[in-house]
C-alpha cells in the first residue's frame, strides 16, 4: 500500500564522494556537516509521482564552492543527468555555521557570497525518497 505521507525527493551524495569532498574542501572552526549531504530535487512531494527516478544513480562534476558567515554549499550541475531541482540553484549544503539551517544555503545562493575553486571531482549521487514521519 502506498504510503500517504509526503516527503522529499534527494539525490544523495555516495560515501566515496564524501570522501573525496572532504580532502578539498574542509569545514571552518564554528561549521558543522550537515545530517545528509544531498541535493534536494523535489520537497514536501508524494513518492508515487516520482518512483521512475528511485534508485537512478548519475555523475556530476563539481568544480568549485560557495560560502558565507553561516553556510558552505556546492552548486550541483544536474546538465545532462536527466534530473532537475526545485532549487533555483540546485546544491549540495556542505558546511553550517551552529544554529544555521540548511535551508540557509538557498539564501546564500540567490545573495551575495564568495565562490572558491577546486579541482574538477567528479562525485556519485543516487536518487532516494525520505518520507516524513506524521507528527
Amino acid at each position: 500500500m502506498e504510503s500517504s505521507n509526503k516527503g522529499i525527493v534527494w539525490a544523495t551524495l555516495a560515501d566515496s564522494s564524501v570522501k573525496k569532498l572532504q580532502e578539498v574542501i574542509k569545514l571552518p572552526q564554528g561549521f558543522n556537516p550537515p545530517e545528509h549531504f544531498h541535493v534536494t530535487l523535489y520537497f514536501g512531494v508524494f513518492k508515487a509521482p516520482y518512483e521512475n527516478l528511485i534508485g537512478k544513480k548519475v555523475k556530476i562534476s563539481i568544480s568549485k564552492y560557495c560560502y558565507n558567515e553561516n553556510v558552505i554549499a556546492i552548486p550541483a550541475d544536474l546538465t545532462g543527468t536527466g534530473l532537475k531541482s526545485q532549487n533555483e540553484v540546485p546544491h549540495i549544503t556542505w558546511g553550517l555555521a551552529t544554529g544555521i539551517s540548511p535551508v540557509e544555503s538557498n539564501k546564500m545562493l540567490a545573495s551575495a557570497h564568495f565562490n572558491e575553486t577546486i579541482p574538477l571531482t567528479e562525485v556519485d549521487l543516487e536518487v532516494q525518497f525520505l518520507e516524513w514521519k506524521p507528527k
